[in-house]
């Protein structure tokens, strides 16, 4: 994003912020509730106002990171797939408590959001993801030495 488009995500935000305080319930976390609208607004501003290419786009393997038209490089997007698959197999075997975490901050979840989610404190949250960081780094271990989980 550039300058620009960081203000206009900024006024939206401070914008939503006075029209949804009405939506806001006391008692939760008001920061998380505010870094929530803070962030839908970034991400929206980015996705429709690509005015500002991204740092070193210049090199046309990149590319398709800013322009909708250009496809991604094939090789590339199976290279993506594969790993991904492989990434979703092993998250797939860990423990709930820890699965649960991951799956939480993959999709974008704040530590303050999951702990409110889980009712847990983020401590316990910072734990449990560095534990299943370790045990997807041991899973893959395995599975390299194994052939498979």
């Amino acid at each position: 994003m550039c300058r620009d488009d960081v203000e206009e995500a900024l006024a939206q935000t401070r914008l939503r912020v006075l029209t949804r305080v009405a939506g806001y319930t006391m008692g939760t976390r008001y920061l998380a509730w505010l870094r929530r609208l803070a962030r839908t607004n970034a991400l929206d501003v980015a996705k429709t106002n690509r005015r500002c290419p991204l740092p070193g786009s210049t090199d046309e393997r990149w590319s398709w990171l800013v322009d909708q038209s250009v496809v991604m490089p094939e090789e590339l997007e199976t290279d993506l797939h594969d790993r991904g698959s492989e990434l979703r197999t092993l998250i797939a075997h860990l423990i709930p408590r820890l699965r649960d975490v991951v799956l939480m901050r993959a999709v974008g979840g704040s530590l303050d959001d999951m702990a409110a989610v889980l009712g847990i404190p983020m401590s316990t949250i910072k734990s449990r993801l560095h534990g299943a960081r370790t045990a997807l780094v041991e899973l893959e271990r395995d599975r390299g030495s194994a052939g498979e989980v």
